[in-house]
């Protein structure tokens, strides 16, 4: 189901859409534009034409922060078990570090 022009993504008026992402801009980003996906996020329209709503930016900002928290969490803590369970690669690291 696609929205009509000039609704946001949860079907209310487009009308005061952005307060959020620009709550988000002017806390993290100063308000001024980047090339961040957060900057992009907030300064850009998406391609279909219709802005994200607040609570749109604010769970797909949500997302992004876990996901990259449980990337980051579990490549770390496989990598020190994989070193552990291999020290002949741990020493050669040691060596030679990278």
């Amino acid at each position: 189901m696609s929205a009509k022009p000039g609704t946001r993504r949860s079907g209310h008026s487009s009308q005061g859409s952005r307060s959020a992402p620009r709550r988000y801009s002017g806390v993290c980003r100063g308000g001024g534009p980047g090339t961040d996906l957060v900057s992009r996020l907030v300064n850009e329209t998406p391609r279909d034409g219709i802005p994200l709503s607040a609570q749109d930016f604010d769970n797909y900002f949500l997302l992004l922060v876990v996901a990259g928290n449980e990337t980051t969490r579990h490549t770390i803590s496989h990598s020190m078990l994989a070193l552990i369970r291999h020290p002949e690669q741990l020493a050669g690291s040691r060596r030679t570090p990278r």
